[in-house]
């Protein structure tokens, strides 16, 4: 079982590190008035950190 977690870690690890090299793309993200530009990898990360 803990090889079943290690593999899933290591996956998920690599598709992670696969959507940040092709997602480097700066987009800029508007609310309140506010803005800020950064790129799509961060945006999404940071989104799912929240959710």
């Amino acid at each position: 079982m803990r090889y079943v977690y290690i593999g899933l870690v290591v996956v998920a690890t690599a598709i992670v590190l696969l959507f940040k090299v092709q997602n480097l793309t700066a987009v800029t993200v508007s609310l309140l008035g506010m803005s800020m530009t950064m790129p799509v990898f961060l945006l999404v990360i940071g989104i799912y950190l929240l959710g």
